[in-house]
């Protein structure tokens, strides 16, 4: 479990331990070696009680978390362990902004960062690169004219997006008319000037489907008015819901293709 992805201090440091555990790690030697009670340890991974600043500290050690995030997760604890709304938005936003700042995802992913500026100019223009790129996972839709019937798009546009992702390296050519894909891990940090194209791009998409109102599909808009406490846990329900569907996609046999567009900001 990243420790970037986390909002609370209790799930990661269990996460952590059943990770260890392999190398025979337990609660006990978490408490021994920040010097309190095994009792202690248990109450806090499984009830209401918390970690001092200091034990943080030396879980963040037994852990060996690097400087920053060390730096986190002390800050991560007191998030949780923050008694009001107003104090919990502030320990928010410093986890935000230090998450911000943190090694990049595709560098934590282990993601190899090669494509060039002219290759990812044209794979972020339309939905349609990325699109047939993760189509190509799905056995049933390795070939142009099956991703062709199934987007309802000329075959010759297919043609030329495959064409495309071969030379990119992004797929091969398996056998006539047969395509694999390639690297199915891309990330834009940020910063991107790709990422406001491709946000764009797939939100167009998902306006062209709602239009065909299709049984099944989940689209859901609306401007509400709220306390900021309740925005914030909002945020924070919306987060971790979206890594609970990224686990979900990790480890699904590719049957089908989807799209997951999530969208949360203040007027």
């Amino acid at each position: 479990m990243d420790i970037y992805d986390c909002n609370d201090y209790k799930k990661f440091v269990d996460a952590s331990l059943a990770t260890m555990s392999k190398k025979g790690a337990t609660r006990r030697d978490l408490a021994s070696f920040i010097g309190c009670q095994p009792s202690h340890v248990t109450a806090v991974l499984g009830g209401d009680a918390h970690f001092s600043s200091e034990q943080a500290e030396k879980t963040a050690q037994y852990l060996k978390l690097d400087r920053d995030q060390t730096a986190y997760f002390l800050i991560l604890v007191q998030f949780n362990r923050a008694g009001t709304e107003s104090l919990r938005s502030v320990y928010f936003s410093m986890l935000s902004s230090m998450r911000a700042t943190a090694t990049p995802i595709r560098n934590r992913l282990g993601i190899n960062e090669d494509l060039s500026d002219e290759v990812k100019a044209q794979y972020y223009s339309s939905w349609i690169y990325s699109c047939v790129h993760v189509m190509l996972s799905i056995q049933c839709f390795q070939s142009s004219a099956a991703i062709s019937d199934h987007l309802g798009i000329p075959q010759a546009t297919v043609d030329n997006v495959l064409r495309f992702l071969v030379g990119a390296g992004l797929a091969i050519k398996k056998e006539p008319g047969i395509y694999i894909q390639q690297r199915s891990i891309l990330h834009l940090d940020n910063a991107s000037p790709f990422l406001i194209g491709h946000h764009s791009n797939w939100r167009l998409r998902a306006v062209q489907e709602i239009s065909q109102a299709k049984i099944g599909q989940l689209h859901y808009s609306g401007v509400i008015s709220l306390s900021k406490k309740d925005s914030l846990r909002i945020k924070e329900i919306l987060s971790e819901a979206l890594k609970e569907a990224i686990q979900v996609v990790r480890v699904s046999p590719e049957e089908q293709i989807s799209c997951i567009n999530i969208d949360f900001f203040d007027l």
